[in-house]
């Protein structure tokens, strides 16, 4: 099952950088368009995850649509050869010159062939602004809580990673959050001490509760059919 869609994400950032002015400055624009502030490292990151999505559209469409492979051809290269000439420290149009509108509509051809495939949507600001509050608040909880110093850390970092995948939701989708959110609960099942914390502690099932609400709200957005097993698992034991 295809869980979300690469293609649309990418589409929707590039439409986004048209709105910005030639003479802009590259390293600028990315910084607005991924939400990195001053923050260089952090712009790295993302622009590689970004730079990451024409291959993984084009694995998606290779094994979507294996009489298509054609479909791509166009826009990839042209988006590619953005990626490469550009400079950071230069003017947007290093970037933005080579995405012309054969290039946006190429790519939203292949949105277009993906989406075909799943009864998916992106999440809205919103939505994505409710679901990181809510992780924030049980993180807060666990961080005044008198909980072992192994648990709490790995609590921690755990739900650190879910905020980090919201944030990164516009590039990566939702499997990232899902796959955090598995994480952090799955080692339940390995550690009796960790799983008592999560169903016999007022914070616990807080936590199993919001995690369970948020995966519910992302699972019908991409168009899963149910809540990974993980949750499901944990909610039948309290």
């Amino acid at each position: 099952m295809l869980l979300d869609n690469p293609a649309a994400r990418l589409l929707a950032i590039l439409q986004q950088g048209s709105e910005h002015k030639n003479e802009a400055n590259c390293r600028g624009v990315w910084t607005a368009l991924l939400d990195t502030g001053g923050n260089n490292t952090l712009l790295m990151s993302r622009l590689g995850k970004v730079m990451n999505l024409p291959a993984e559209i084009i694995q998606t469409l290779d094994q979507e649509f294996p009489h298509q492979s054609g479909a791509h051809a166009h826009w990839s290269k042209q988006v590619n050869r953005g990626f490469m000439e550009q400079n950071l420290n230069g003017r947007w149009d290093t970037f933005s010159k080579f995405i012309d509108q054969h290039t946006i509509s190429y790519l939203s051809l292949s949105a277009d062939l993906l989406q075909s495939k799943a009864n998916t949507s992106l999440l809205n600001e919103t939505t994505l602004q409710d679901t990181r509050d809510k992780i924030d608040g049980v993180l807060k909880a666990v961080l005044e809580s008198d909980f072992p110093d192994e648990i709490k850390n790995y609590l921690v970092r755990g739900l650190q990673r879910i905020i980090v995948a919201i944030d990164e939701y516009r590039i990566s989708g939702a499997a990232p959050i899902l796959d955090a959110m598995e994480v952090t609960l799955g080692h339940a099942f390995f550690d009796a001490e960790y799983r008592h914390t999560l169903t016999n502690t007022d914070i616990g099932r807080t936590i199993v509760d919001v995690l369970a609400s948020v995966a519910s709200s992302i699972t019908i957005a991409v168009g899963l059919p149910q809540l990974p097993e993980t949750f499901q698992l944990l909610l039948g034991s309290h």
